[in-house]
């Protein structure tokens, strides 16, 4: 009886352990200009010298919910605006378990083989547009979603 007992609670650590998603805290790095995400206003995804930590909460294996990991409030996201817009940060109720595909970013490999790995990170709302860096001004920056800069499209995750 106790061996069937300890078997369900077993049984049951598993089952929640393997349904947790997998959590990544990065920072976020152009390797076109060398700067960082960051959002000074915790609306829109800028770019500076410094940058903030950011959550990715990998739904899968490539798609992953991207939230700024010090300053956010539980169930803020960055989210998707649509061709040549800036990134920003909305709220959703945090019990959601289906997430819009505008607040779901695809984590995807370069193809070019160095290191420290480069990565597309695009909308699963539109796989043809992608995270993209936009210089501004001296060490400053904008984050818009692309699909014609394939060289400012490349981000570099500095792992904690």
């Amino acid at each position: 009886m106790k061996f069937n007992l300890f078997l369900l609670i077993l049984t049951s650590l598993i089952a929640v352990a393997l349904g947790r998603p997998d959590v990544v805290t990065s920072k976020i790095r152009s390797d076109a200009i060398g700067l960082y995400w960051t959002t000074p206003d915790g609306v829109e995804i800028d770019l500076d010298s410094q940058g903030i930590k950011w959550r990715l909460v990998y739904l899968n294996e490539n798609t992953a919910l991207i939230s700024p990991f010090e300053i956010s409030p539980t169930g803020s996201f960055v989210q998707y605006n649509g061709p040549g817009e800036r990134l920003n940060i909305t709220k959703v109720a945090t019990n959601s378990e289906d997430f819009p595909p505008e607040l779901q970013w695809e984590i995807k490999l370069s193809p070019i083989q160095i290191t420290p790995p480069r990565f597309y990170i695009c909308s699963k709302s539109d796989l043809s547009q992608s995270a993209t860096a936009v210089e501004t001004g001296e060490k400053k920056g904008i984050v818009i979603a692309d699909n014609k800069d394939p060289h400012g499209q490349l981000w570099i995750l500095e792992a904690f």
